[in-house]
C-alpha cells in the first residue's frame, strides 16, 4: 500500500510538471503569434502608407499630363494664329504694293 501511494504521487506529481510545461508552452505559443500579428499590422499599415504615396503620386502626374495637354492645345492654337498673321500680313503687303 505504501509504495501504491508513493507511485500515484508520483504519477501525480508528473501530470502536473506536464500540465504546467504544456501551458508553458501555449502561453508562449500565443505570445509569438501575438508579436506575429503585431509585426503583420505594422508591415500592412507601411503598405498602406506607401499605397497613399503612390495615389497622390498618380494624382499629380495626372494633374502635369492634364497641363502638358492643355499646354499643347495652347502651342497649335498660337501656332495656327501666327499661321493666320503671317498670311493676312502677307496679303497686307501685296495690297499695299499693288497701290
Amino acid at each position: 500500500m505504501d509504495t501504491s501511494v508513493l507511485i500515484i504521487t508520483i504519477l501525480l506529481c508528473l501530470s502536473i510538471f506536464f500540465f504546467l510545461i504544456c501551458m508553458r508552452e501555449i502561453y508562449q505559443s500565443k505570445k509569438r503569434s501575438i508579436k506575429y500579428m503585431q509585426a503583420l499590422q505594422e508591415k500592412k499599415m507601411e503598405l498602406a502608407e506607401k499605397l497613399e504615396e503612390f495615389q497622390n503620386y498618380h494624382i499629380e502626374l495626372t494633374k502635369k499630363e492634364e497641363d502638358f495637354k492643355n499646354m499643347g492645345k495652347q502651342i497649335m492654337h498660337n501656332a495656327k494664329c501666327w499661321e493666320n498673321l503671317k498670311k493676312s500680313s502677307k496679303e497686307h503687303i501685296v495690297r499695299n504694293s499693288q497701290n
